[in-house]
């Protein structure tokens, strides 16, 4: 798939040739100038993106000519670190630009692949214009993917595959419109009638800094109550929490009771979802510990408690004044 282009920082780099965790090193360098951008990764079959905000990975997805799906951070980077075949490419681009490419997974079109050879560009036009259609429209020319905003029934700026974002008039709209793809189809319109939105998922130092918590909390429980309640407590209190957040469910317990996982959830899902099992696994642990199973949290959390103040973790837990 082709995207719209911003400036470039890497163009089309063979994967075999660079070092993957170099590429994030220097994405994040850029941290001061608040970069956003994205990191495209090119393969025989598949394209994967890595959506980047001041300079960190905050969200991922994997296209082919058929399908597209949102998928883990730390899928999308440990793939492109082994694999021997692929091309990556960084672009500077607009924040606008990521929110609309986002908004077309968790958003329902209000028309979708609309062929316009079977209308007509000036009809198909001169329908959002009576409309007064407001949002943005998604163009899918074979491979390539565009995008343009609109604002009551006019075309005001684009993002065009290959090319960094334009104003738009209806005349350019009727001309981009008038084309076929390399395979002599049509252009398919998909129209989402929305402002779009940032959508980031929990990055994997997020995810990290939760699960270090939670495993340094019961290897301490452990050596105080023993492994066998350790362990019965550590899954009665995540069955319970997933009631309110099934995304619990999607991390696993392991016989050490380590545990570990890489959910697609948003940055405050996880920090509530972690806020809700950490204040019952403590509660749990109080009717047989008393005091001593708050003091676990604290001892368990003290070289981290500035991290996880950052996040909305202390806006959730009742554990949150042990990390002052």
């Amino acid at each position: 798939m082709r995207f719209p282009q911003g400036t470039p920082h890497l163009q089309n780099a063979k994967l075999s040739f660079v070092n993957f965790d170099n590429i994030l090193h220097d994405a994040k360098v850029e941290r001061a100038s608040k970069i956003c951008g994205l990191i495209t990764i090119i393969y025989p079959d598949v394209t994967e993106l890595l959506f980047l905000r001041q300079g960190e990975p905050v969200n991922a997805a994997r296209f082919t000519r058929n399908d597209r799906d949102i998928v883990p951070i730390r899928e999308v980077i440990e793939k492109a670190k082994k694999s021997p075949v692929g091309t990556v490419s960084i672009h500077e681009v607009p924040d606008e630009l990521l929110a609309m490419i986002l908004a077309t997974f968790n958003t329902k079109p209000m028309f979708k692949d609309i062929d316009v050879a079977e209308t007509s560009p000036d009809t198909f036009l001169e329908k959002l214009t009576s409309t007064k259609f407001s949002g943005f429209v998604e163009l899918r020319r074979g491979v390539e993917l565009s995008y343009v905003g609109f604002e009551e029934g006019k075309p005001t700026h684009g993002y065009f595959a290959g090319r960094a974002g334009n104003e738009v008039s209806d005349e350019i709209m009727q001309k981009y419109l008038a084309l076929q793809d390399s395979e002599g189809g049509s252009i398919k319109v998909s129209g989402f009638e929305v402002t779009p939105e940032r959508i980031e998922q929990a990055t994997p130092a997020l995810i990290s800094l939760f699960l270090k918590m939670i495993n340094a909390m019961i290897a301490e429980y452990g050596t105080l109550v023993g492994p066998a309640l350790a362990e019965k407590t550590l899954h009665s209190s995540r069955e319970a929490a997933a009631k309110q957040f099934s995304l619990l469910t999607d991390f696993v317990i392991d016989k050490d009771l380590t545990v570990s996982g890489e959910p697609l959830a948003s940055p405050d899902d996880l920090s509530r979802a972690f806020a809700a099992w950490t204040d019952l696994l403590v509660d749990a642990f109080r009717a047989v510990l008393g005091d001593r199973a708050e003091e676990v949290f604290a001892r368990s959390t003290k070289d981290f408690r500035f991290a996880l103040k950052s996040t909305t973790f202390s806006e959730h837990s009742k554990l949150s004044k042990l990390l002052e």
